[in-house]
């Protein structure tokens, strides 16, 4: 029997202080026997140092999408034609908005762009930079587009204070993509909800019921939904 060549993933970082839970996501992929390659936005290396996905994915580092190349193939088309799987990990309100426009000012952004990859993302924020409807209107841009959105979970975020936003556990993203490589390998479309609610879910529980549509919330509704909120004590 022929063995399987191993899945190609890129791995997006961009500058949320989930960066750090981004080295465990790595180390499970590499792991399961993934050839890993790690681009870092400039604000991620503000959290974690290139040298550490480096050590993890025994792969150069994408940083820069002018820096020298080894062929003549532009650093972010050689990645997005490399790539079986575009994960972004945390990524944040900024990239989310990125994505969505088509903004490719970077080297994640051009891959990200260019490739022609499954692209999955895992956000990480502040919750008011979750409510608000600029960020849900990307979302909503980026699903219909068949990007796979795995939600953040509620909890005590880093500015304090209780709320939506925290990235999803590592265990949990890998395990996402990991029925996503299943289903890819028994040729059968994926059809799961794009969107992870719970990861308490397992493959014995009932389908959940479909979500009731999203009202439209304005910017007027996010402000008065600022009063609201109760900082943590």
């Amino acid at each position: 029997m022929n063995t399987p060549a191993p899945k190609n993933a890129v791995l997006g970082v961009t500058g949320s202080i989930a960066a750090y839970k981004a080295c465990e996501l790595v180390r499970l992929m590499a792991k399961a026997g993934w050839n890993v390659h790690v681009v870092m936005t400039a604000a991620a290396q503000k959290f974690v140092a290139p040298l550490t996905f480096q050590t993890l994915s025994r792969n150069p580092v994408g940083l820069d999408a002018f820096a020298p190349v080894a062929d003549w193939k532009p650093e972010h088309v050689s990645l997005a034609e490399r790539a079986d799987l575009l994960l972004v990990a945390p990524c944040t309100a900024n990239f989310i908005a990125k994505l969505a426009h088509g903004f490719a000012d970077d080297l994640l952004s051009s891959t990200a762009l260019a490739t022609r990859a499954p692209i999955v993302i895992a956000p990480a924020m502040n919750d008011g930079m979750w409510d608000n409807p600029a960020t849900q209107d990307n979302l909503a841009t980026l699903q219909r587009r068949g990007v796979r959105v795995v939600e953040p979970n509620d909890g005590e975020l880093a500015c304090g204070i209780l709320g939506k936003g925290r990235m999803a556990d590592p265990r949990e993203i890998f395990d996402f993509l990991t029925k996503m490589e299943v289903q890819a390998e028994q040729d059968v479309s994926f059809e799961m909800d794009p969107v992870i609610l719970s990861k308490n879910n397992n493959e014995h529980d009932p389908p959940p019921p479909p979500p009731a549509p999203r009202p439209v919330a304005t910017q007027r509704d996010f402000a008065a939904s600022q009063y609201q909120r109760t900082p943590r004590i």
